[in-house]
């Protein structure tokens, strides 16, 4: 992640992302956590996501950084997954590192 972000926008503050959740690594890992929650932060803030979540009047318990090593989608064709909704919007998992 280059620089500070680009919007200096808020979130909605009733349709809104709750928390926020990254992977710690062992290993030295690209980007750091703190790189990768700046990076969640930064798409929760994003106009088209903040008027999404309004428009459709949704709350998310916790936007999370996917596993990278997590395809849930390999053994039917879907390739590599990007990111997936648990429980209608309890969590949000979006992939943010691969795994190699």
């Amino acid at each position: 992640l280059q620089g500070d972000t680009v919007w200096e926008g808020e979130q909605d503050r009733q349709y809104h992302f709750s928390k926020f959740q990254v992977w710690n690594f062992e290993r030295d890992a690209s980007p750091h956590p703190f790189e990768a929650e700046k990076l969640l932060r930064k798409l929760a803030t994003d106009p088209g996501v903040v008027e999404t979540m309004r428009r459709h009047k949704w709350t998310v318990g916790t936007l999370c950084e996917m596993d990278p090593a997590d395809d849930r989608l390999k053994g039917t064709g879907g390739g590599c997954t990007l990111g997936y909704n648990e429980n209608r919007g309890f969590r949000i998992y979006l992939r943010l590192r691969l795994d190699d």
